[in-house]
């Protein structure tokens, strides 16, 4: 599911009780248009997995999986994005980027009770994270709230899955982070 914009404020758009599997993305925010506003977005109840068979071992990553992907550039904006009650499971590759990522231009994000856990142990890699918060060299990112989600690591020696990545990118980093209660 593709939500993009140019030059046009699109609000109040909810995604919900859906189950994605075998495809690269599952849901893409994309404000990253000229001016491009997303605002007041419900991304809930929903159930993302198994997006390993997209894997590109050609070495160029094409395709790095996320469940949802949302990014605005420096005249585009995300705000007030509630993302909530997702399940992300099954295989998800050895080129996953996230189970839920943002770049560029970010403001008041809500991430909560989501269940996020890959299941195989010797292939699932998640290059930015669970939950990955990136800020381009331009963009600029606040506000961001992550509460009661459980994020299951796929076994104890994966050193490439990290549980949050925020304000990667340049500086200045991201303000007004809160982690609690995961």
């Amino acid at each position: 599911l593709q939500q993009p914009t140019s030059s046009t404020t699109v609000t109040g758009a909810e995604f919900k009780n859906n189950v994605v599997y075998h495809v690269d993305h599952g849901f893409i925010l994309d404000a990253n248009a000229t001016s491009g506003i997303i605002t007041n977005t419900y991304i809930h109840d929903n159930e993302c997995r198994d997006f390993g068979l997209w894997d590109d071992t050609s070495g160029s990553n094409s395709f790095h999986h996320d469940c949802v992907h949302s990014y605005a550039d420096t005249t585009g904006t995300l705000s007030n994005i509630f993302i909530y009650n997702l399940q992300g499971l099954g295989a998800w590759g050895a080129t996953s980027n996230a189970f839920i990522y943002t770049e560029g231009t970010a403001q008041t994000f809500y991430v909560f009770n989501n269940f996020l856990k890959p299941s195989d142990a010797s292939t699932d890699h998640l290059a930015s994270g669970y939950i990955g918060i990136i800020k381009n060299s331009t963009g600029t990112c606040s506000n961001l709230f992550s509460y009661n989600n459980t994020l299951v690591g796929a076994n104890n020696t994966n050193t490439g899955n990290s549980g949050f990545l925020s304000g990667a990118g340049s500086s200045p980093a991201c303000t007004g982070l809160t982690w609690k209660n995961n």
